[in-house]
């Protein structure tokens, strides 16, 4: 396990990428008060049960759980976990809604209205992302030079698009077309920025320029659910 308070080859003196394996692991987060940071959790150890903002979830081993700002509050007891702490920053993204479509959009989405943003790796997924992690580790010592700094980034961007692709068959029942997972999960993003300020369908709408019918469709379709709960659910997890 490496722990370095560093800045990442960064220049802004804050640290922008992090991870850690551990075993034992007493886990109780806020990422709410973490400013930009998101958390992925990866269960390595045996069956454990894990609660997030006050609901009771089982992770088998191998479950990835990807953890945002909006989460309030995660407690879980891990008997060997590894942890990959890190600001959107370090992903070299402007954070715009298309680019943060390609790699952060796992961490958001209707997830919220029955249970968390997860996958679950069979044991050809795990032995790809078992790689993925040993690259990332073994370069993590020099993460300060801007050439590891890019392998890392490198790789690490390729774990997010992996994990995408999976939760995208997991999530949907149906075959979904691109351009309307797209849509889907641009809803989804704009609704975890903006469920404060904006509270109808329409308003989001708008900003996708693209009828609010077209977007109760697709979830109609695709969720069997209104987008209207989403944002509703979303304020409520807020409140």
């Amino acid at each position: 396990m490496h722990n370095n308070e560093i800045e990442n080859g960064s220049g802004s003196g804050k640290v922008l990428f992090e991870l850690f394996e551990k075993s034992n692991e007493q886990i109780n987060l806020m990422p709410d008060q973490a400013s930009d940071y998101l958390f992925i959790l990866w269960n390595k150890g045996g069956v454990t049960t894990i609660e997030i903002d006050q609901s009771r979830f089982e992770l088998n081993c191998n479950c990835m759980l990807f953890i945002s700002e909006f989460h309030m509050e995660i407690q879980a007891n891990f008997e060997r976990v590894r942890i990959i702490r890190f600001s959107k920053a370090f992903l070299g993204i402007d954070t715009t809604l298309n680019q943060a479509g390609d790699y952060l959009l796992v961490f958001y989405g209707y997830h919220f209205l029955s249970g968390v943003p997860k996958i679950q790796l069979d044991s050809k997924q795990s032995l790809q992302f078992d790689q993925i992690w040993n690259d990332i580790n073994a370069e993590y010592p020099n993460i300060t030079h801007p050439v590891s700094a890019q392998l890392i980034r490198n790789s690490f961007q390729r774990m997010m698009l992996l994990a995408q692709k999976s939760h995208a068959i997991a999530e949907f029942d149906l075959p979904i077309d691109f351009m309307h997972l797209r849509t889907i999960r641009e809803f989804q993003y704009l609704v975890e920025t903006h469920f404060k300020e904006l509270t109808k369908v329409s308003d989001y709408a708008q900003i996708l320029m693209i009828p609010a019918k077209q977007i109760a469709e697709l979830f109609r379709k695709h969720y069997k659910r209104k987008p209207t709960d989403l944002i509703s659910h979303r304020r409520n997890l807020y409140a």
